[in-house]
């Protein structure tokens, strides 16, 4: 439709079109030539209910990202970038452009050939996006310096909640000031280290710093390169939040997910008995049980 749009008020009307009951403009799988682009930053910026703008591969060039960046920073829900090739001087040109004080809550860069390279134009994003709630990285190649950049770059105050790194070559990750960057980030409810070829010494050193963390609710560390020598980290782990607990302070339920690594069932089942008594251990044991990872243990067990 906006394709077959001749005229500038035919476009408009075109957008309109696209404006979902939620407040979102979705342009996926349409490539937004210069013309598409424009009606695009007219419309948003003429319409304050706007609260999102999906783009799932359409094609963005440097151009283009520049024209929207501005756009972009008004919305106050989401930003969906995916799966398009922003590596190099794409992704600057986007977050070069808009401006501190945006409110946009949720950016998704997925599948976006990212590389070591483009990490520093996103750890730019904590600074110019301080609503922001929600970053998903997944699918790139930012690599463990990469992500160690963004971990660091982001600020003690900031509102992140959820930062998923699924499927990036994390091996090698420095463990402990990972730790500590979550440790500083303390609004953080959930981070995605699915397929990130993490190996045991990553792990370790980096659960130490979630003791205390009082909002951290999952920890996805399935599909990872993973041995039962993290599982006494784990317990203890859980030992130590179930005792801050004790002492009247108020900390979220924590699950760890390890399935899919080189751990045994009765591995985990040992490790499940030395720790049973914690509030952690038995949130992740139902969420075991419940994706068939522990098939013969049962709850009373």
């Amino acid at each position: 439709q906006f394709q077959k749009s001749s005229t500038s008020s035919h476009a408009v009307s075109a957008a309109t079109s696209w404006i979902s009951l939620n407040g979102i403009i979705d342009v996926s799988n349409i490539r937004l030539q210069p013309s598409i682009t424009a009606v695009l930053v007219y419309t948003i910026d003429q319409s304050p209910t706007i609260n999102g703008l999906w783009m799932t591969q359409c094609g963005l060039t440097e151009e283009s990202l520049s024209a929207l960046a501005g756009t972009i920073h008004q919305l106050k829900g989401s930003a969906l970038l995916n799966r398009n090739d922003l590596s190099k001087t794409r992704l600057d040109a986007l977050v070069r452009h808009i401006p501190p004080g945006s409110r946009l809550k949720y950016v998704s860069f997925s599948d976006c050939q990212l590389t070591r390279e483009d990490a520093s134009y996103v750890a730019r994003l904590f600074k110019q996006c301080t609503s922001l709630k929600r970053l998903n990285l997944s699918s790139n190649s930012i690599g463990p310096t990469g992500a160690l950049q963004i971990f660091n770059s982001i600020p003690p105050n900031s509102p992140l909640e959820q930062l998923d790194l699924m499927s990036n070559d994390l091996c090698g990750l420095d463990g402990t000031a990972v730790g500590l960057a979550l440790q500083r980030a303390e609004q953080l409810e959930r981070v995605n280290f699915t397929n990130c070829g993490l190996r045991d010494d990553s792990v370790v050193r980096m659960l130490p710093h979630l003791s205390s963390h009082r909002q951290i609710e999952n920890l996805d560390l399935n599909s990872n390169n993973l041995t039962g020598k993290i599982l006494p980290v784990v317990a203890d782990l859980f030992r130590k939040r179930q005792q801050t607990r004790l002492m009247k302070q108020s900390l979220q339920i924590l699950r760890i997910d390890v399935s899919g690594n080189d751990i045994s069932e009765s591995q985990l089942s040992e490790c499940a008995e030395s720790c049973s008594e914690t509030d952690d251990m038995l949130h992740t044991l139902k969420f075991f049980l419940f994706m068939g990872t522990l098939n013969s243990i049962s709850m009373t067990e």
